[in-house]
């Protein structure tokens, strides 16, 4: 089989970590034969070369791939070794290597993954610093749009109970793109034999995992929700944020700039639990910049004391000056 015939040149080239390579040698695969080789590597490896697949294949690969192996993939790339491996890479490489995983697969991914283990998850995602995706839940409910009211209500029961926020229920379609977004209130009030369809008005508020995490504060704020779905390229939903979340970032927002303009670096822990020295260190190159500004304020003063004997109405302004 073709497999056999390749598989050293593709553990080779995974060796030498030729990631282009790799990615124009296997685009033209059939799916299936790409899952075996899957099945037929390290795990290490296995992660590595389904990361390197472009993103239509890598969905593709994953539905040939049976519940369990699935599973054992998705934790393959939140390997330890495989994430010291990633960083070792140089910034274009690790670019090239990071792309965006299918909606599926990043949904799934998550949902396997302890609280503690989702921010190293999050990282090997690709999602920047200060991303919305660094802060999403995959815990939410979505139905299907050609479901019954009676179906959703059903599904809502088994599946809310995980969720992170039941007030709003995502629609989607089979591939999982983000439709409209209900409220249970409206779906309750509903006859259990209308449709889904029937209660949309497509006028879903939605956010790229990728926008920054700002820009969801601004967001709540404008359209009064408690939570955003958060999609990613191609508008499938990969999670939400809610609003208990971004106030936690809101609030390190301000408490950033009330640091600022204190004329001290941002402290990433309260002011008063921080150590001495650790207060100096932010401290201290402000007030190096502040001295050196003050010395230049000292000699546009010097070269114009005469000045200012002459006029003593200007030594009125330096503090205006010094507080500039």
């Amino acid at each position: 089989m073709l497999k056999e015939l390749l598989r050293p040149e593709i553990l080779e080239l995974i060796e030498q970590r030729k990631w282009n390579d790799l990615r124009d040698g296997l685009s033209n695969w059939p799916p299936p034969e790409i899952a075996e080789i899957l099945l037929d590597i390290d795990q290490q490896d296995r992660a590595i070369l389904f990361r390197v697949l472009p993103r239509d294949l890598a969905a593709e690969v994953f539905s040939y791939l049976e519940y369990d192996q699935r599973d054992e993939l998705l934790h393959g790339l939140n390997d330890h070794e495989t994430k010291i491996l990633l960083a070792d890479l140089s910034p274009d490489d690790r670019t090239a290597l990071l792309e965006e995983l299918p909606g599926k697969v990043t949904r799934r991914m998550l949902n396997l993954l302890s609280p503690e283990d989702l921010k190293e998850a999050r990282e090997l995602l690709g999602y920047p610093e200060e991303s919305v995706g660094r802060l999403m839940t995959p815990d939410f409910v979505a139905v299907k749009k050609d479901w019954t009211v009676g179906k959703a209500l059903s599904h809502i029961r088994i599946f809310g109970k995980e969720s992170e926020t039941i007030y709003r229920i995502y629609v989607v379609d089979e591939k999982g793109k983000l439709l409209d977004d209900i409220m249970l209130r409206t779906i309750i009030l509903a006859d259990e034999s209308e449709t889904i369809a029937n209660l949309m008005d497509y006028s879903v508020i939605s956010i790229s995992a990728f926008a920054d995490q700002e820009e969801a504060v601004r967001y709540l704020e404008k359209y009064d929700i408690s939570a955003l779905p958060v999609v990613d390229s191609d508008g499938q939903i990969v999670g939400i944020v809610t609003f208990d979340d971004i106030m936690d970032v809101s609030s390190e927002e301000i408490t950033e700039d009330i640091h600022k303009y204190g004329a001290v670096n941002p402290v990433d822990k309260s002011y008063m639990s921080a150590s001495v020295f650790t207060l100096w260190a932010k401290r201290i190159p402000w007030l190096l910049a502040l001295l050196v500004t003050s010395f230049v304020s000292a000699g546009v003063i010097e070269k114009y004391s005469d000045l200012i004997q002459t006029f003593v109405a200007l030594s009125f302004f330096i503090p205006m000056l010094n507080g500039s």
